[in-house]
């Protein structure tokens, strides 16, 4: 059975900026817990 990953939006204040990549690396990218989707500036990132 495959692994069920969902996608999960995060919204963040640019100082939080290198927080936020290393959560999402280790969550989205090494891990595989969720596949993040994220608002930074009044734009919208997917991160793959």
């Amino acid at each position: 059975m495959s692994e069920i990953r969902h996608k999960v939006f995060i919204s963040y204040h640019h100082e939080d900026q290198d927080e936020v990549e290393d959560f999402i690396e280790t969550f989205d990218y090494e891990r595989n817990v969720f596949i993040s989707r994220a608002w930074h500036r009044g734009r919208y990132y997917q991160q793959h």
